[in-house]
Formats: C-alpha cells, structure tokens, sequence
C-alpha cells in the first residue's frame, strides 16, 4: 500500500492538491516524529506568523495549484517517516525517468528531474543511472545533470568511466549554460544573468518586507525565486529564517553521508521548495537515518 502510494506521488501529474491528499495519507498510516523536531516546531510556527502576514493566507497555506510547497506541506514533510519502503520510491522515479526522457513532464521536467532523478540517484542500482542521466539531460536540467552525475562517479570503480561520465557531464552543462547565455543575451542580460535565466537579477529585486510563502510573486513572474534560502528570505523579510532552515538541513550530518548532504544544499540554491523537491530529497534523508538506527541497532 505505502509503495503504491509512493509511485503514485511520483508519477502524478503537477496537480498540488493531489500530491498533498497522497503525501497526507502516508503520514497517517505511518506516523512519526522526526528527529529534528524542535528545528522543525520552530521554522513551521515562524512559516505560520509570516503567512498570517501575507497578502493571500490561503495560497501561502495550500501553496501554488501545480507546484504546491505551502505551509501543509512543510507540516507533512516534518512528519514523513523513517521506515518508509524503497521500492515504491525507485519504480517510481525509473518510470518518471522513462516519461520524461519520451517528452512528457511539460514546463515541470526540470523540477521533477531535481526533486526525484537527483536523489533517487544515491538509492538506485548504478545499472539504472545512465537512464536517470540521459533523462536529466534530455529534461536540460544543469543542476539534476550534475547531482546525477556526481552519484554515478561515486558509485564507479573504472576510472575510465568516471572520467566518461565527468565529460559527459561537463560538455552537456556547458552546451546548455552556452545555450541559454545565446538566447537571454539577446533581451540584454549580462553574462551570469544569461546563463542563470535571469535569476541574479531576480534575487536583487526582493519584497523588502515579509510576505509569506506565496503572498507575492517574483519581478519576472514566477511564483518562487528558484533559491530556498532567497525564497525564505522573502517569506520572512529577513536572512534569519534562511539561516535556520540551513540549519536544519546541516543537522542531518549526523547521519548522512557528506555527498548527499552537499548535493541537497547545491539543489537548494537553484531550486524552491516545491512538494515534489520537499519529498524527493527528504525521503532519502530519512531513509539514510534509519539505515544509521538500523547499524547502530546491529552493533
């Protein structure tokens, strides 16, 4: 059941309510407290006190219609368990990778390639890699493609192949940095707001008061300034709450292994907190402490 449920929450289409009534269900069946549960208490009460602030409570509660990351979701994601099965999760993000390499995902590919490829990447058998790389590539994702790449070498022992896949992903990153710079130059950006789609320039321009969490939308119209640490500083109109929520995710070392703790922190910089983003890489999170409980247990 918690399997199927899992795959469903991965290969649904962008429709928040839905992930949220999915996620909502895994929480109750399998209820648990995290460890982290104080970092957690704090930055969701001060979520909620700036969201009483904001312009559109019921937005900044539920999050946007398609990418959700409102305030329930934070609720939810606080309360995902630990022991929650991995097959469920790997099927589902194979067939994610599947969809979206044949063209399918929309405007979303890049987001969800981020949210499920990327760590999906660290629990997968390396056989499956080059599918979850060749899908990043093709959804033209810099970050997904670096994450993914980065765990593939991890998990390589020919030296050749770890050179292969480095070129791989250098010339692709490149080719699309290359890319991007072409056509934003040409609407007179710069060179580092080309090849960041704009978002240098984007984070200059933030609400200098708090707004909750989708109480305003960015100067270039999209709902989320694509940082987590710039979107809680807009959610709160201070680097106070950003500094707590990297916090929060520092406190994970504990358990978790240095080149997925920096591979979630590098996605957070490039990324909003989306559902598909929250649970993505907190599952992995959660999964890399019970097998730490489960070892300790053992010995």
């Amino acid at each position: 059941m918690i399997n199927l449920l899992i795959f469903l929450f991965i290969i649904s289409p962008m429709i928040a309510p839905l992930r949220m009534m999915i996620l909502a269900i895994i929480v109750l069946i399998k209820f648990e407290i995290t460890h982290e549960y104080f970092l957690w208490a704090v930055l969701i009460a001060a979520l909620f006190y700036f969201n009483l602030r904001s312009d559109n409570f019921v937005q900044s509660l539920l999050g946007h219609y398609e990418i959700g990351g409102g305030l329930i979701d934070f609720i939810l994601i606080s309360l995902l368990p630990s022991s929650l099965p991995t097959s469920g999760f790997r099927l589902g993000a194979i067939s994610l990778a599947i969809i979206l390499l044949c063209g399918f995902g929309g405007e979303h590919r890049q987001e969800l390639a981020n949210g499920f490829l990327a760590p999906a990447a660290f629990t997968i058998s390396p056989s499956y890699l080059p599918l979850l790389l060749a899908s990043a590539i093709a959804c033209r994702s810099r970050s997904a493609t670096a994450v993914i790449s980065f765990a593939f070498i991890m998990q390589l022992r020919s030296r050749f192949l770890k050179l292969l896949v480095l070129v791989i992903a250098i010339t692709v990153i490149s080719l699309e940095c290359y890319h991007r710079h072409h056509y934003i130059s040409a609407y007179g950006a710069n060179f580092w707001n080309a090849i960041s789609n704009s978002r240098l320039w984007q984070w200059q321009q933030l609400p200098s008061k708090a707004v909750g969490i989708d109480g305003a939308i960015s100067r270039i119209g999209t709902v989320k300034f694509h940082n987590a640490f710039v979107d809680f500083r807009v959610i709160s109109g201070s680097w106070l709450l950003p500094f707590w929520w990297l916090c929060l995710v520092i406190s994970t070392y504990q358990y978790l292994p240095s080149s997925i703790l920096f591979s979630f922190i590098f996605v957070q910089f490039f990324w909003y907190n989306s559902s598909v983003i929250l649970f993505g890489w907190f599952f992995l999170i959660n999964k890399k402490r019970i097998f730490l409980d489960d070892y300790s247990n053992f010995y």
